[in-house]
């Protein structure tokens, strides 16, 4: 085996510490009070870095060999949930539980891939220096080491990423639209005949039991804005 990144969940008697291993693909599951190790085999290939989103329990594995690029996967059951497509190079990750993202370092593209943790699916990426090697997060704000030597004399560069991410509601689709080519009421038409018999109560109201969508859902676009501040203010919207 060839055990590569860490990520360390929790603290104390709790902490339990994530690797991946590069040659077969598994993640090593450690708890470290127990010293006890479990195993979860993979599709990974060069599995190189590991990020665990801990509000549901999930992994993200970078595949540097694998054109998949990003497995995630069911840490309590082993399944993988879904295989996000990157260029090849996808060496590091690291989960933004404040703004609910993965970020993943692409060494080959020279970029970050930036990925919806609750939708699992890409939302974009962003240009930084040559061979990004290395991603970590605090509070909501994401650090990337590059090999570019494109600092002041040859050094590397290390690049700070912020982001703000915010959810537009969908419509309700129950409110009808009013019909531009409706004609007003003529001033003139007669008003009703008081003799017009009431509507009938025994009329059954609406089901009182039909539930309301949970208005802490998360509907309708998710907008992620990425910013490079370190750089002049570059910066990237895409919309999810």
């Amino acid at each position: 085996s060839r055990p590569m990144s860490l990520e360390l969940v929790g603290g104390g008697d709790d902490a339990v510490l994530y690797t991946t291993d590069l040659l077969t693909g598994a993640i090593y599951v450690i708890d470290t009070s127990a010293g006890s190790v479990r195993t979860i085999n993979t599709n990974g290939a060069g599995t190189s870095g590991i990020a665990v989103d801990t509000k549901r329990n999930r992994a993200y594995i970078a595949n540097q060999y694998d054109p998949t690029g990003v497995d995630v996967i069911d840490l309590a059951t082993g399944a993988e949930l879904a295989s996000i497509k990157t260029p090849a190079g996808t060496l590091n990750a690291a989960y933004d539980a404040k703004n609910d993202l993965v970020y993943v370092v692409e060494f080959h593209s020279n970029k970050v891939v930036v990925i919806d943790a609750e939708t699992m699916k890409q939302v974009g990426d962003l240009q930084v220096g040559n061979q990004p090697n290395h991603v970590t997060v605090t509070d909501g704000t994401a650090y990337v080491v590059d090999k570019s030597q494109g600092g002041a004399d040859w050094s590397d560069q290390i690049w700070k990423i912020t982001s703000k991410v915010t959810s537009t509601p969908d419509p309700d689709p129950t409110t009808p639209t009013p019909d531009p080519t409706t004609p007003t009421p003529d001033p003139t038409t007669p008003t009703p005949d008081p003799t017009t018999p009431t509507p009938d109560p025994t009329t059954p109201t609406p089901d009182p039991t039909t539930p309301t969508p949970d208005p802490g859902s998360k509907t309708g676009s998710v907008d992620v804005s990425v910013s490079l501040p370190a750089t002049g203010g570059l910066a990237l919207t895409v919309g999810g």
